[in-house]
């Protein structure tokens, strides 16, 4: 069961693709998971799941709550920022970090993080620019430029996601899958393999 949200099924469904269908025997982390509909959907697919969420955008995570409920679900939850990852003991085959890049002031230690925390897989959604140029280059938001949303922080291209990418240590990136939301806004899917 699906309940409208925030996010199209559209969007849901090529997220989804991206994610493999067997996940038996894997553990997943699911980075800024909001209301778990990735969590959810990984541990269906098989896989052993951890979730972290700092709250930033909500109040309690009552909706991952009722959905966890709902579906019985072992997901395991903890309300922590992705900075605080290192705390976690364990590494992950799979690592899911969708709609978090372009909202942190500091992108590239982010992924650094992520990278010491990520076995196989880095599966990385985000908002990017195109450009004309094959350089790596980033857009600085300062303030409310990218949807009238002041803690949307930078605009990377390709070029720049792919790079970051090598430098903190994935030896083989590539771009999944681009597309547009719903305010005709540039995606992107990366895969980022250890």
């Amino acid at each position: 069961m699906i309940t409208p949200g925030f996010t199209q099924p559209k969007v849901h469904k090529i997220r989804s693709s991206a994610i493999p269908r067997n996940l038996k025997g894997r553990t997943v982390l699911d980075i800024g998971a909001w209301d778990g509909y990735y969590s959810f959907e990984c541990e269906k697919r098989g896989a052993k799941v951890t979730v972290i969420d700092n709250n930033q955008h909500l109040k309690g995570h009552k909706g991952f709550y009722t959905a966890k409920k709902i579906l019985n679900s072992k997901v395991k939850f903890y309300q922590m920022d992705l900075f605080d990852l290192p705390k976690l003991r364990e590494k992950f085959d799979i690592v899911l970090f969708f709609g978090v890049l372009y909202h942190l002031k500091y992108p590239l230690k982010a992924l650094e993080t992520i990278s010491a925390k990520t076995k196989k897989l880095l599966i990385l959604e985000s908002h990017y620019i195109k450009t004309n140029t094959k350089e790596p280059v980033m857009r600085f938001y300062p303030g409310e430029e990218l949807s009238n949303d002041s803690t949307n922080w930078w605009g990377p291209n390709k070029r720049c996601i792919i790079d970051m990418l090598k430098v903190v240590g994935f030896k083989k990136v590539e771009i999944y899958k681009t597309y547009l939301n719903k305010k005709e806004r540039g995606r992107m899917i990366a895969k980022a393999h250890k």
